[in-house]
């Protein structure tokens, strides 16, 4: 199942992506077929469905082990391939034979790029960074679509915000030495120092400011980690419940004191 055709010198499963057709692409994989086989020019299946915007295809590869950092010979990843511009499409769409319609082509590109940006494993991620449960966090972070700046989808927060909102230190050095962004902004513009800071992690605060976090950065309302300290019990209480946080506002407190202290010596201006 890994031959490349003789003209184009694309796989077949790199064939059942560009037309868009799973069936084909899941029995091809069951067949042995390689999530991550190269065509003439370098590029993998993956490239060849983001492309033309087939999504159902883009997240079968992606549960099946496609690399979404794979490179062509023009070092090009599968989601630079979701901006090639709507001409230079057409045009080889119509050298490869395949009919598309430039519609559906680009609304079907805006979902694979999300889920090469997030990976399919957003929800699995940040399920289980919220349970924090360190086994599952590891093996969805080994496989080739574990991605640690993954947002949750609901409400927009990443997985470094989850284990800082926890203080969960184990689970947010995990996620820093898999590359996660120390200053990744949840949807609402906050960083996961701000999380952090709102809880009183302590540890989780030394941890981001030693990597590199940013200690003046604002949300999207103007606050600072630091102003993420002044919530008072009620405003705390209410956050608490919403994002399923057990909280203890005695420790919150005291937690509070160290973080307002080490993030007033990183601000401290020389």
């Amino acid at each position: 199942p890994n031959g490349q055709d003789p003209e184009s010198g694309t796989t077949a499963l790199g064939w059942a992506a560009l037309v868009g057709n799973v069936e084909i692409a899941r029995m091809l994989l069951a067949a042995g077929a390689d999530a991550n086989g190269k065509s003439r020019d370098g590029s993998g299946p993956l490239s060849a469905a983001a492309f033309l915007g087939r999504a159902d295809v883009c997240e079968l590869l992606l549960n099946s082990g496609s690399d979404p950092k794979l490179k062509n010979n023009e070092g090009e990843d599968p989601l630079s391939a979701t901006t090639v511009e709507a001409g230079a499409t057409q045009f080889v769409a119509g050298l490869l034979k395949v009919q598309i319609d430039i519609g559906k082509v680009q609304a079907g590109r805006a979902k694979c790029a999300e889920l090469l940006k997030n990976g399919t494993g957003s929800k699995e991620l940040s399920a289980a960074v919220r349970k924090q449960d360190v086994a599952a966090v590891k093996t969805l972070l080994a496989k080739p679509t574990g991605n640690p700046n993954v947002q949750d989808p609901d409400l927009g927060i990443t997985v470094l915000s989850w284990a800082a909102f926890h203080g969960n230190a184990e689970i947010a050095t995990l996620l820093i030495a898999a590359n996660a962004d120390v200053n990744g902004k949840n949807r609402d513009g906050s960083s996961a120092l701000h999380a952090a800071a709102f809880t009183g992690s302590v540890a989780v605060l030394e941890l981001l400011l030693a990597k590199g976090a940013d200690a003046g950065a604002k949300s999207k309302d103007g606050q600072t980690p630091l102003q993420s300290t002044e919530a008072d019990a009620a405003t705390t209480k209410v956050a608490a419940g919403f994002l399923q946080l057990k909280l203890d506002q005695k420790t919150v407190d005291a937690g509070r004191v160290k973080c307002v202290e080490l993030l007033k010596k990183k601000t401290a201006k020389p």
